[in-house]
């Protein structure tokens, strides 16, 4: 199980894309894109407000979503979730 932190604002969440993922909040992108045992982190380190846009046909599994200080807005297949989060 990891920990993985969502950093450098909008982007795309991807099986294969790791440039928005650190192992620390405010740590650098480049991490392994998080799993079904990992736990994501949106939070004041993400961007204050932003877009993450998940790959269609990419269904991510993770074990919990958590935030703080950041608007969220999550483009799945489609549908869209706008979270804030404090």
């Amino acid at each position: 199980m990891a920990d993985r932190f969502w950093v450098g604002g909008t982007g795309t969440w991807s099986s294969s894309n790791t440039t928005n993922w650190a192992a620390t909040t405010g740590g650098a992108g480049g991490e392994s894109v998080p799993g079904a045992a990992d736990t994501v982190t949106f939070d004041a380190n993400s961007g204050t407000s932003f877009t993450v846009t998940v790959d269609t046909g990419y269904n991510p599994s993770v074990t919990s979503v958590t935030g703080g200080a950041a608007t969220v807005t999550l483009n799945l297949n489609d549908q869209t979730l706008t979270a804030q989060t404090f």
